[in-house]
């Protein structure tokens, strides 16, 4: 399936306002016109609860036998997920990454939305804390990174560069780890700014990267 400007502009608005848990089969309809979880490079992420429906990048049903379950962490278990190694070959490409850059940044503008409104009626020294001049701009220098990246990942497709953004992927990881610092303590509550970052990272070992080395890390990340 061809990647187009609305994949990537619909994966930003899904990672910052769609369920977490209807983010991956979505995923796959991105990326293959079928509402089913993506395999990629041997790895997988879905619902607990359920035989999953999985396909490859081409599109390909893949048995939900051929998975192998993974060990759950905290964070996975509150969203309600699982992973998964799958017996089958592997498949890539570089699209998906950059359709994951586009959701992960959707992901870091949630954890911004979320922080905002966990201080926008809490005080201190006096005043507002989201009036305090070096949250105002911490807001404001986390935003305007997340709108550069948006139009760097459109820039790369116009010009048909799809070659994993890792670059991008880079900095996606560190204005996510900026943005969750705004929330405090309360941030590592399940369900909070750390809980969207940690599901960030999952999607990258799984999806964002491509090449042989790169899934060997991701197996080691998950």
């Amino acid at each position: 399936m061809n990647i187009t400007a609305e994949i990537l502009d619909q994966a930003y608005t899904g990672g910052r306002k769609t369920d977490l848990r209807e983010l991956l089969p979505q995923l796959g309809f991105w990326m293959t016109g079928k509402h089913a979880c993506l395999v990629s490079q041997g790895l997988t992420m879905f619902p607990a609860g359920a035989s999953p429906e999985l396909v490859n990048v081409q599109g390909e049903t893949i048995l939900a036998s051929h998975c192998t379950h993974l060990p759950q962490d905290r964070v996975l278990r509150y969203l309600e997920l699982e992973t998964a190694t799958v017996n089958t070959q592997n498949q890539s490409g570089e699209a998906i990454s950059l359709v994951v850059c586009a959701l992960r940044l959707g992901l870091v503008a949630r954890i911004l939305d979320l922080s905002f409104n966990h201080l926008k009626d809490r005080k201190s020294f006096g005043q507002k804390t989201t009036r305090h001049q070096l949250v105002k701009a911490s807001f404001s220098d986390i935003y305007g990174d997340v709108s550069l990246l948006k139009q760097q990942l459109h820039y790369r497709l116009d010009s048909g560069d799809l070659s994993t953004p890792d670059e991008e992927h880079r900095q996606i990881t560190q204005l996510s780890n900026h943005a969750e610092k705004l929330m405090g303590g309360h941030g590592f509550l399940l369900g909070n700014s750390h809980t969207i970052s940690h599901f960030s990272m999952l999607l990258y070992s799984l999806f964002g990267k491509s090449s042989s080395q790169e899934q060997q890390q991701a197996h080691s990340a998950v």
